[in-house]
């Protein structure tokens, strides 16, 4: 049967590191576009039905106050590790190739592990924090699996287990 996989979309590199890929936005976007195709079909030929997800909260005064000190050091050094609107970007590119994505408005990695809970689906996403979620009842670790990573092999797409997972 098909395997569900939520993943925690601006977690995975998707897109090329603005500051190191030293091309234009267009050129970035081009790259991120290819990227996702390859990924998404990779999916479907592995039997693994996607679900996105992307983080779209209201921000916390300290996180509102980060993100401030980051744009004024871009603005400073002239460097911006990301593109402007990329997570939008990101979410059309995904929902274009038929992943249903999801923007959530509370802590992105609460909403993503209660609908992987809920729906039976595994994670993926470098984030620790997926294993502070415990099981009903209690025990130990998350009750989903998580993986850390991906590649795609012969348009497979195989997954690596998170090293945190027990």
């Amino acid at each position: 049967g098909v395997k569900a996989l939520h993943v925690d979309a601006l977690n995975l590199e998707l897109f090329p590191n603005a500051a190191t890929a030293f091309q234009s936005p267009y050129t970035i976007l081009k790259s991120a576009r290819k990227r996702v195709k390859l990924f998404v079909r990779a999916a479907e030929k592995s039997g693994v039905k996607l679900t996105a997800f992307i983080d779209a909260a209201r921000k916390t005064d300290e996180a509102r106050e980060k993100w401030y000190s980051r744009r004024v050091k871009e603005v400073r050094t002239g460097k911006r590790r990301i593109l402007q609107g990329q997570s939008t970007m990101l979410g059309d590119l995904l929902r274009a190739e038929g992943v249903v994505v999801h923007y959530s408005i509370v802590d992105n990695d609460d909403t993503l592990a209660a609908h992987a809970y809920a729906d039976g689906a595994s994670v993926l996403s470098a984030d620790k924090d997926f294993f502070r979620y415990v099981p009903e009842g209690g025990g130990e670790g998350a009750p989903y699996s998580v993986y850390s990573d991906y590649h795609v092999s012969n348009g497979r797409l195989l997954r690596r287990p998170h090293p945190h997972h027990k």
